[in-house]
C-alpha cells in the first residue's frame, strides 16, 4: 500500500475517533440496573454478589455499526466481619468499524457507615479501578481504491495503555448520589504500523460521570410484591464535547419486573439525542433479564442510522436477605391465624345454638297458651338457659381476646464461642430433655430460641442463632420428636440473660428450650 494511502487512512481514523470521542467508553443504558458499569464505588454494596452480561448493538441500519459487550462481577468481600468492603472486575470489548478495543479492570471499594441501622443504610462509599486497554486499527476493513493491495489486507496497528478510574457514592435509605472519574490518567496511545511509516496518537480522554437515583417504595418494604417508582439521572462531562444528560423513570413490582422510559441528549454536534424504552423481569430470586431500545429523536437521522438495542442478563449469588428465616416466621404467623379462626368458629357456633334455643322457646310458648302457669315456668327455664349461654359466650369472647400461648422454659444448652457444634455434654442434656418432653401431652409445641452474645455484628449474631437452633432441632428430630411440633425462633443478640457481666457472654451463647400447650 503506497504511503499516500496510509496517510489518508490514518487521517480518516483520527477524524472518526475525534468525532465520536464521547464513545471512547461505551454508552450503555443499563447502568440503571448495573451502576458498577460507570462507578467503582457501587461495588459490593449489597449483601450478595452479582454477575452481569451486557450487550449493545448501535445504529442497526449502518454497516459495521458499533457493537459493545461487557462481562462484570461485583460483590462484598467474603468473610469480611463488618461487611464494608467490596471487590469486582470487568472485561469488555467495543468494535466500531476499523477500530476495536478490548479492556479489563479490577475494582476495590470501601464503605463508610455514618450510623448503624438494620432497616436502612446511611454512608459513603469510595471505589478505585485499575485497568488495561488494547486498541487496534484494522486497516483490512477500510474502504480503499485498490482492494487487491496485498499489504492492505495484512496491515494493522495497535497499542496498549494502563489507566484508572475512581468514584464516590453517598447513600441514604433508597437514595444514591455519586460521581466518578473514568480514564483518569488522560493518557495517550501511540499506534505504529509494521513498516514504521505512519504513527497515530490517540488520547483516552478523561470522562466525568454524575449519577443520582431514588427508589420510592409504596405499601411498605415488607411487602413481597410491593410497587415502586425510581427516577435515575446521569450526566457526562467530557472536554471538548457538549454536556450530555439523560434521565429514566422506572415503574416496577418487587420480585416481578419493571418497565420504564428515558431521554438522552446529544453528545456531539449532530442531533443524536434519543428516547429509550426499557423493560425487565426477575426470572427467579437470583436471575434477572432486561432489554432497552433507543429511538433517535431526529426522524431523518433515525431512519438512516436505525435504532439501538441493549440486552442484559444478571445472576445473583451469595446470601439473600434471610429468606429462610422469614419463611419460618411466616409459618408461625399462619399457625396462629388458624388457631384464632377456630376459636371464632366456636363462638359463632354457640351463637347459632342460642338463636335456635330462642326460636324453640317461642314455639313452646305458643303451644302452651292454654296453660299460663306452665308457659311462665317454661319461659323462666328458657330465660335461665339463655342467660347461662350468654355468660358462656362472653367467657369465650374474652378468652378469644385475651388468648395467648403459654410458654414454659424447661431447659437450655450452651455453646462455645462462635460455634454451633453439639458437644457430648449438650447431647447428653438433650437426651434428658427428650425424656422430659415424652412426659408432656401430645398437643405441645417445642420452641427453640437461638441466642448469641453481643460479639460481632447483629447480622452475624442472628445467623449464628439460626444455626444453633437448627442444630438442636435436627438432634431432637433424630431422637424421634415430631418435626411438625418443633420450631426454631432466632433471637440473635437481643435476648440476653441478666447476671454477672463478666460471665454474661457465656450465658448468651445458648439455645432456650420452651414448650407450649393450647389452653
Amino acid at each position: 500500500m503506497n504511503t499516500l494511502m496510509k496517510y489518508i487512512i490514518a487521517v480518516a481514523c483520527f477524524l472518526i475517533v475525534s468525532s465520536i470521542s464521547a464513545q471512547q467508553l461505551p454508552v450503555m443504558s443499563h447502568y440503571i440496573y448495573n451502576p458498577y458499569l460507570y462507578n467503582p464505588a457501587r461495588t459490593g454494596q449489597n449483601e450478595y454478589g452479582t454477575i452481569y452480561a451486557n450487550f449493545k448493538k448501535q445504529w442497526v441500519n449502518m454497516p459495521q455499526s458499533p457493537i459493545t459487550a461487557a462481562l462484570s462481577v461485583e460483590g462484598p468481600i467474603p468473610g469480611n466481619k463488618f461487611n464494608n468492603m467490596g471487590i469486582g472486575g470487568m472485561i469488555y470489548t467495543d468494535q466500531m468499524h476499523i477500530i476495536s478495543k478490548v479492556g479489563g479492570l479490577a475494582t476495590y471499594a470501601y464503605h463508610i457507615p455514618f450510623e448503624k441501622n438494620d432497616k436502612y443504610r446511611h454512608g459513603l462509599s469510595a471505589g478505585l479501578s485499575l485497568g488495561v486497554i488494547n486498541q487496534r486499527f484494522n486497516y483490512a476493513f477500510a474502504t480503499v481504491v485498490n482492494e487487491n493491495d496485498a499489504q492492505l489486507l495484512a496491515n494493522a496497528a495497535n497499542g496498549t495503555s494502563f489507566d484508572f478510574s475512581a468514584g464516590l457514592d453517598y447513600q441514604y435509605k433508597n437514595l444514591h448520589v455519586g460521581g466518578a472519574m473514568l480514564q483518569g490518567l488522560n493518557n495517550g496511545i501511540k499506534f505504529i504500523d509494521p513498516n514504521d511509516t505512519v504513527q497515530i496518537s490517540f488520547v483516552n480522554t478523561r470522562h466525568w460521570v454524575l449519577t443520582a437515583s431514588h427508589r420510592f417504595q409504596f405499601g411498605g418494604e415488607e411487602q413481597k410484591h410491593g410497587f415502586y417508582m425510581e427516577p435515575v439521572f446521569l450526566a457526562r462531562i467530557i472536554q471538548g464535547l457538549p454536556f450530555q444528560a439523560e434521565g429514566t423513570l422506572l415503574f416496577g413490582m418487587k420480585n416481578i419486573g419493571w418497565i420504564g422510559a428515558g431521554y438522552r441528549s446529544s453528545n456531539t454536534e449532530t442531533a443524536t439525542s434519543a428516547i429509550s424504552i426499557t423493560a425487565g423481569v426477575e426470572l427467579n430470586s437470583r436471575m434477572l433479564a432486561a432489554y432497552t431500545v433507543d429511538l433517535g429523536v431526529d426522524k431523518a437521522l433515525n431512519a438512516s442510522m436505525g435504532t439501538q438495542h441493549e440486552f442484559m442478563l444478571a445472576y445473583r449469588f451469595g446470601k439473600q436477605d434471610n429468606k429462610d428465616m422469614e419463611a419460618e416466621l411466616e409459618k408461625l404467623r399462619k399457625k396462629d391465624q388458624e388457631i384464632q379462626e377456630r376459636l371464632k368458629q366456636q363462638v359463632d357456633s354457640l351463637g347459632g345454638a342460642l338463636d335456635a334455643q330462642e326460636e324453640n322457646a317461642k314455639q313452646e310458648r305458643t303451644k302452651m297458651q292454654g296453660d299460663i302457669e306452665g308457659v311462665e315456668k317454661e319461659a323462666d327455664d328458657l330465660r335461665g338457659k339463655v342467660l347461662r349461654n350468654e355468660e358462656e359466650i362472653e367467657k369465650l369472647k374474652k378468652l378469644l381476646e385475651d388468648r395467648k400461648i403459654t410458654h414454659k422454659h424447661i431447659g437450655e444448652v450452651f455453646f462455645a464461642q462462635n460455634s454451633d457444634k453439639l458437644s457430648e455434654e449438650i447431647k447428653s442434656h438433650l437426651n434428658t430433655m427428650k425424656t422430659m418432653l415424652a412426659e408432656y401431652p401430645k398437643n405441645i409445641t417445642v420452641y427453640l430460641y437461638g441466642n448469641a452474645s453481643i460479639e460481632g455484628g447483629a447480622k452475624e449474631n442472628m445467623e449464628l442463632a439460626v444455626r444453633r437452633g437448627s442444630a438442636v432441632r435436627q438432634y431432637l428430630l433424630a431422637q424421634g420428636i415430631n418435626a411438625q411440633k418443633v420450631y426454631v425462633i432466632p433471637m440473635g443478640e437481643y435476648n440476653p440473660l441478666k447476671g454477672d457481666p463478666s460471665k454474661q457472654e457465656n450465658k448468651d451463647r445458648r439455645v432456650d428450650i420452651m414448650v407450649s400447650q393450647e389452653d
